[in-house]
């Protein structure tokens, strides 16, 4: 239980998990909300930015999706 625990709760290593979101790619027939499940899974360990999730989410979804996707950023004035 002890390994258990300290598995679950270990210091993450980010850039590990970096190559982690790397590999993960949306498949021809996989759903989006399945392929955003599994960065999601990630991005909760790794505690990173909207930014940075933006980009990884985007990155490797199909592009015949992709390019139906806009993304602007918004600033406080």
């Amino acid at each position: 239980m002890k390994t258990d625990m300290q598995q679950k709760f270990r210091d993450v290593d980010l850039d590990e998990l970096r190559v982690k979101l790397d590999a993960v790619r949306q498949e021809p027939k996989q759903r989006v909300q399945l392929y955003f499940d599994q960065l999601d899974k990630l991005f909760r360990r790794g505690k990173f930015k909207d930014d940075e999730q933006r980009g990884r989410f985007l990155a490797h979804l199909r592009p015949e999706i992709r390019k139906l996707c806009m993304v602007r950023t918004y600033g406080n004035p």
